[in-house]
Order: structure tokens, then C-alpha cells, then sequence
């Protein structure tokens, strides 16, 4: 199986080498500006919405950076694209990446 890490975070790949040597990095070209937007304008508490950023977030990078090698004419069959996402909350406010 080949896996893909859709994300740039160091510490990701550090924690996914601890797991397996064998991926390859391939950063997703989300707009997590607009998704974070999309998101904030919704009803609910704070903690809700963020949970919610974040699972969106990675979704959508990991269905972004799937996409991006389907057209490209990687064989998509037994690959794994994992996409992650972390955000620290306040009661009030989302504030960001740690």
C-alpha cells in the first residue's frame, strides 16, 4: 500500500514515521481560510464549531490531494491519503494552529 501524508506539518511526519518510513508527503491545495469562514458564520458553541473545522479540513485535504493524483495518473487503487488538521479553542474565538 502506498501512503500519502497531505500535510507539511514536520510534526505530522514525525509521528507518522513512528508508525512507518514508507510515505510520501504531498501538501493539499485546500483553502482552510474559506472553509474556517464557511464554518464560523454557522450556529453553535465554539468547541462544536472547531470539531467540526477540523474534521472538515481534513477531509477535504485528503479528498484533495486523492484527486490530485488520480489526474495525474497515479494508480489510486491501494493508496491511503491521510489528511489531518489542529486548532486551538478558545470559549469564544478559534485561534489558530498551535
Amino acid at each position: 500500500m502506498k501512503i500519502f501524508l497531505a500535510s507539511k506539518s514536520p510534526r505530522r511526519q514525525e509521528l507518522l514515521q513512528v508508525i512507518t518510513p514508507d510515505f510520501e508527503i504531498k501538501v493539499s491545495p485546500v483553502d482552510e481560510r474559506a472553509i474556517e469562514s464557511e464554518i464560523l458564520k454557522e450556529d453553535g458553541d465554539m468547541l462544536s464549531k472547531s470539531q467540526k473545522l477540523v474534521l472538515k479540513l481534513s477531509l477535504e485535504k485528503a479528498k484533495a490531494v486523492y484527486e490530485e493524483l488520480k489526474a495525474s495518473g497515479e494508480n489510486v487503487d491501494g493508496i491511503l491519503v491521510i489528511g489531518s488538521d489542529t486548532c486551538v479553542v478558545a470559549p469564544d474565538e478559534i485561534m489558530g494552529k498551535p
